[in-house]
């Protein structure tokens, strides 16, 4: 769901919500994978060029953080494959260095 910015300093807000980890057996990754996924196709239906992403489920629901790396990049690398012919700026806002360094070493494995 996409809904205005508001006060905020970015012109929309696409709502994502993430699984809960509970093991990985209960379809997380795909759930993971997908709310980047539809986040960046609300992205494109809406004409936007850039776009930020906290670590989706990293957070509380407590998904590992390499592995909701693994999910964020791949689902991202996917869509850039599949749209050539549009552009956009994706950005992730991490907490702290740690978080950028596994997200820095996920990254290099694409």
């Amino acid at each position: 769901m996409i809904t205005p910015g508001f006060n905020l300093p970015a012109k929309y807000v696409i709502h994502a919500v993430g699984p809960r980890w509970s093991g990985g057996n209960n379809n997380e990754p795909q759930l993971l994978y997908g709310a980047y996924r539809n986040s960046l196709l609300i992205a494109k239906n809406n004409g936007l060029r850039s776009i930020g992403f906290p670590l989706i489920s990293a957070g509380i629901f407590g998904y590992p953080i390499d592995k909701a790396w693994d999910r964020a990049v791949k689902a991202c690398k996917d869509f850039i494959d599949d749209n050539p012919d549009y552009e956009i700026e994706i950005i992730f806002a991490v907490l702290d260095d740690n978080i950028m360094k596994i997200g820095e070493r996920v990254i290099a494995g694409y």
